[in-house]
């Protein structure tokens, strides 16, 4: 690439970066140099990310469309740069309030991608686990707080919805409620499912080995074998 500024170690057998590379899969193998990708994520000439804040710009390298992981990441959240601050007196008076909610609803606490916290007894931790100890005047300890309505995600921190339990229970409850990150939507996932339609579609023509699909998506063989045999895509047809 002439214009990535990503380190070159980090380049596929492709010739581009992982960034470029999974660009250019998903989309139909288009040149990752085209004007449509420049005109989405224009790289900054010197590598920086380009976010001014008190007009001071940020010395941080740059993740995408210009911007460090830290800004890029609010951008992502909020559509802009500005920081936000939750107040922990508000929290803490919703966590009170919902230790002592006795209808059948949910109450739900603000929160942007995971679970809301709060800062309880002097300490940091999740805000169902405050609900617990404000409800029942006990530390959790290694216990975890569970929820029956599915909703922990969402925000949801009911003392009628929680209870303990321990990790088995929690990724059970995590199975039957769906909310596993699968497919695309892990973060740590190397492919898309166009590449496992095709990885299952070429082998099962028996022309191509496990081993030369490997070499071809320029992964493990390991993930080849566990993609083919449906140990994991599960959900890909």
């Amino acid at each position: 690439m002439s214009w990535c500024t990503r380190d070159v170690r980090k380049y596929t057998a492709s010739g581009l970066c992982d960034t470029c590379w999974t660009w250019s899969s998903r989309n139909g193998g288009e040149d990752p140099e085209s004007p449509k990708r420049r005109r989405l994520q224009p790289p900054p000439a010197d590598g920086l990310c380009t976010a001014v804040e008190d007009g001071k710009r940020c010395t941080l390298p740059h993740l995408a469309k210009g911007k460090c992981n830290r800004h890029w990441q609010r951008e992502w959240k909020h559509g802009d740069l500005r920081k936000r601050r939750r107040s922990n007196g508000e929290m803490q008076a919703l966590v009170r309030a919902a230790a002592r909610f006795t209808g059948d609803d949910c109450v739900l606490a603000p929160c942007e991608r995971s679970r809301p916290s709060v800062t309880y007894r002097k300490e940091p931790m999740g805000a169902t686990r405050a609900v617990w100890w404000e409800a029942t005047g006990n530390d959790p300890g290694d216990r975890q707080v569970l929820h029956t309505c599915h909703r922990g995600d969402g925000g949801c921190i009911s003392i009628r919805h929680l209870y303990l339990g321990d990790h088995a229970q929690n990724m059970q409850d995590m199975t039957e409620a769906e909310r596993q990150a699968r497919g695309e939507t892990n973060g740590n996932a190397e492919l898309t499912e166009p590449l496992v339609h095709e990885m299952r579609a070429l082998h099962a023509t028996g022309d191509w080995s496990q081993r030369a699909l490997a070499r071809r998506f320029n992964v493990s063989q390991g993930t080849i074998h566990q993609v083919v045999t449906r140990k994991t895509w599960k959900q890909v047809e």
